[in-house]
């Protein structure tokens, strides 16, 4: 987790606050963010065509601008979008200045870690992935934090030296970094767990590599196993949540099957 900290700007739009998003590895599907009072702001933000969805309302001490988009897991962006950076993407619309027009440019709505500078992958484990899941602005500073799940090959201070390239004058600090974790394909728990999917489903088994942070963490050999299958829709972390009969059915085989492969005599 990256932490940043800035400062609003006395110059263009005054941002008032912002507290936006739940948890460091939750991408947000909702932000909002107060501004000040405008004549005609809340009527020019209604009118704007972002391509996602953005209202304005103006209230006593100023006018609340709102966005919605896909709340999902920091580990597989690809399946959410960042309400945080569609926010910065309107206020950096409205004319914001300082730190938070430079996260807007910087980081925006992407998850590839390109505008850090950090945009990377390697073979084994794949791409890195960065989404800014929580933000706050009161009482003119500006906080963010990030969370970057990175390859194998790369290493926390590599990282922590690219961003703070990317956002000169600002803060950058690493909290709750932890390295990637690997066990080799051809290893006899995974091709243990493989042969036993195989048993239970008749269709090929695969080891892939994931950004989460699982329990697989915990032993010194370990990976994450089950529960959900490829061609179903991702719905961790999601509203309304949940698991299909069919498919916990279908892990009770495979369980099963796993018990008598890796455990039997």
């Amino acid at each position: 987790h990256l932490i940043i900290e800035g400062k609003t700007c006395d110059k263009g739009l005054q941002v008032i606050s912002m507290n936006a998003g739940t948890r460091a590895n939750v991408i947000p599907g909702f932000a909002q963010v107060m501004v000040e009072k405008q004549p005609g702001l809340a009527e020019k933000v209604n009118a704007l065509d972002m391509g996602f969805e953005v209202k304005a309302e103006e209230k006593e001490d100023g006018i609340l601008i709102s966005t919605t988009g896909v709340l999902g897991h920091a580990a597989m962006p690809e399946h959410a979008r960042n309400a945080i950076g569609q926010i910065l993407l309107v206020l950096k619309e409205l004319g914001v200045q300082g730190d938070l027009l430079r996260l807007a440019d910087v980081i925006g709505t992407t998850s590839d870690g390109k505008g850090l500078g950090i945009a990377m992958q390697d073979t084994l484990s794949g791409k890195l992935t960065a989404s800014m899941d929580l933000f706050r602005v009161e009482k003119g500073t500006v906080s963010a934090v990030i969370d970057i799940r990175f390859p194998l090959t790369a290493g926390q201070e590599e990282l922590l030296g690219l961003a703070r390239m990317a956002l000169p004058g600002m803060k950058v600090s690493c909290d709750a970094c932890r390295g990637g974790h690997y066990v080799p394909e051809d290893s006899e728990l995974v091709t243990g767990l493989l042969k036993a999917y195989e048993n239970a489903t008749g269709e090929k088994g695969e080891a892939i590599a994931i950004g989460g942070g699982t329990y697989a963490h915990y032993m010194e050999e370990g990976v994450a196993f089950g529960a959900s299958f490829p061609w179903e829709d991702d719905m961790a972390h999601q509203s309304n949540e949940y698991m299909r009969l069919e498919t916990l059915y279908k892990n009770m085989r495979i369980f099963a099957n796993t018990i008598v492969e890796l455990a039997a005599e």
